[in-house]
Formats: structure tokens, sequence, C-alpha cells
């Protein structure tokens, strides 16, 4: 376009700027002055075909038949994308094409899935493609989940959730209290089975055993089964950080250590920490593996494979103790190291007379 009043060349978007820095006048009013304009277009609506009368050269009669019309395009611009892809889901109520429809659904039709489905009485491979169901958990692996490692914060439990207020995240923790069902408990499968006890008790214990070596060998085969149960009980060993040992047995093994701490490099009790005593509630207890599963011992000396074991009256005693399942534990040590001695102290004998008893297990030590 070339300005009638100075001769420019003008380009197509700045002949507005043109006129009103250079000749004090709108693009309009240029036209009404040398180029006879009357101040009405006749234009077509691109999407009903109504006629406008307009100054301001739009295209359309209303906001409804612009979004229809722009809805429209973007639909065209879509499909081309997948054409000639045979693995694609169709919307059923306007045409739209692509892999999975859930977003389309939710945003151009507000409505949910189970809306969806309900209302067009069709399943889920009509809104989603088998590559696409089968891609999910490799999408959502690891660090594409958007949950992983998040340390709390999408979390409605968690007091550094960043979508809940405290009002909220109080609000939800009580809904789900009082919505809880202890499935560990006798009564509630007692509620269950309609009072049948028997029923009630085998549900129970069907319930307790959802995860043991019997189960893991019968669904993986005997080497992967005992492979899993035993990551399983150690990655589970190792997430125990309050201490589950008796204050008079680590005297004990802190009596002893002081008598033989120079001679031998790696001790173990549940509070040395690399010779250091650490009284935060964790257990440095060793960690021994077995065969099949692990224990850890009360007090090892790695350097001469010697175990002292303190039997406390609580757990050991003749009321509650359980000699068989001691028994049992020993056993499967000695079938996994042979070669290793194990003395046992009891809690009843340390108390009667400490000195002996420290003097009799560094007795043990040190004998050959």
């Amino acid at each position: 376009m070339i300005c009638k009043i100075c001769g420019e060349e003008l380009e197509k978007y700045n002949k507005g700027h043109h006129f009103k820095s250079k000749h004090k006048m709108t693009y309009l009013e240029y036209r009404e002055q040398y180029e006879g304009y009357t101040g009405k277009d006749k234009i077509f609506c691109r999407e009903c075909g109504k006629e406008i009368i307009t100054k301001s050269r739009q295209f359309f009669c209303d906001k409804k038949c612009r979004n229809n019309f722009k809805k429209k395009e973007k639909l065209i611009e879509n499909n081309k994308k997948y054409e000639g892809v045979e693995d694609i889901v169709v919307c059923k109520i306007c045409g739209w094409v692509s892999t999975a429809l859930h977003t389309h659904i939710n945003q151009e039709h507000k409505m949910s899935v189970e809306e969806y489905i309900n209302k067009f009485e069709c399943e889920k491979s009509d809104i989603y493609t088998v590559e696409y169901l089968n891609g999910i958990s490799e999408r959502l692996k690891g660090e594409n989940n958007v949950f992983f490692n998040h340390g709390g914060k999408y979390s409605p439990f968690s007091e550094k959730n960043i979508k809940l207020n405290e009002e909220q995240r109080k609000a939800v923790i009580k809904k789900a209290v009082k919505n809880r069902t202890n499935t560990s408990s006798l009564q509630y499968w007692l509620n269950k089975c309609d009072g049948d006890e028997e029923k009630a008790r085998e549900c129970l214990r069907e319930r307790q055993s959802t995860f043991s070596l019997e189960k893991c060998i019968k669904k993986y085969g005997e080497e992967e089964g005992i492979k899993r149960f035993n990551e399983r009980q150690e990655k589970w060993q190792k997430k125990l950080k309050k201490f589950n040992y008796s204050n008079i047995s680590q005297e004990l093994f802190k009596a002893i250590y002081l008598k033989i701490k120079d001679l031998y490099k790696e001790v173990y009790f549940a509070i040395l920490n690399n010779g250091v005593y650490d009284y935060s509630g964790k257990n440095y207890e060793y960690y021994l593996k077995l065969k099949i599963s692990f224990v850890k011992l009360d007090f090892y000396i790695k350097d001469i494979n010697k175990c002292i074991e303190f039997d406390g009256d609580y757990w050991h005693g003749e009321r509650r103790g359980n000699q068989e399942r001691d028994n049992i534990r020993e056993e499967k040590i000695l079938e996994s190291y042979p070669d290793m001695k194990i003395y046992h102290v009891s809690e009843r004998d340390y108390i009667k007379d400490k000195e002996k008893v420290v003097n009799d297990c560094v007795k043990f030590i040190l004998e050959g």
C-alpha cells in the first residue's frame, strides 16, 4: 500500500502506526478522507454466513460463532496428524481423534470419563488405544511419575502438602480416620462373615499371610521366590529405626567391649556405631544373611566369627519365652555358618553376678 499523503510504501502491519505518528490521524480517518470510505463494510460471518455491518472488520457475528469456527479448525488440524494411523480412538460427540480421549472429554465436553462411558454405553477400549494402555506404566515409572520422591508435598496427610491448607488437611485426616477399617482385627472379619467365628479366623489368617516365603515360592518358583522374599525382608529390616534391645544387655556388651576393643576391628552390638556409642535409637547389630531370610546378632565379633546372645527374661524366660523358636533360629544360623561359635547369657545370671558373667564372656571370646 502507498500512502496518498506522503507516498511512502506501507507494510500490512504498520499502517495504523504510520498515520498516527506522521499524519496525526487514524487509519479510519485516512480512509474516509482519501479513499471515500463511507463508514460501513459488508462482511459475512465465517461460521453461520449471516451478514455483518461493522467498522471493526470482525469476521463473526458473535462469540459463539467465533468459538465454534475455531473448534472446527482445531479438529481438522488435529485429525490431519492421525491420517494413516490405525490404532486410534474417536470421540463419539465431536469426532476428535487421538490415542487417549480422557483429557479431551474432560476439557472440551465438561464431563468425566465415567459419565461418557455411561452415556454412550462404551468400554475403556473406546477411550484408550491398546498401545497407550500398555505404555502407561513406562510413562509413569520412576522420575517420570509426578509423585516420585515428592517428600510429602502431594500427600493430604503431610504437613508439607502444597495444595491444602491446615484446615483442609485436618478435614481429610478426620474423614480417613472415620472411614478406616482394621482388616487385621478379628472383629472386622466377624462383621464381614456375619458372626461366623471359624470363617472369620480363616479370613484373618489369610490376611495376615499376604506376604510369606511359601507364597513367594508358589508364585515365582523356588529360586526366584527365595530371592524376592529375602530382598523384601532386608528392605523392611533396614527401615526399622526404633530400638528393639534392652538397656541391660547393652550394659553387659559395653563392659565386654572395654576389655577386648583393642584386639578386634569388627565388633557389633546395638549401640556401637564404628567404635562410638550411639543412643539415638538406631540398631547397629550385625545383619547376618542366611540361606533363607536373615537374623540380627546381639553381640558379634566378625574377626573371629563368635557371637554372644543375651537371653532376656521377658522374651526368653519361662513365662513368655519360646524355647523351640530360639532353637530353630540357632539351627538356621549354624546351618548357614557351621563354623560360628555362639555363647548364651541369661539376664537372670547377669543380674546375680555381673562381674562373673563379663569375665566368662571375655574368656569365651579369647579361648581358641
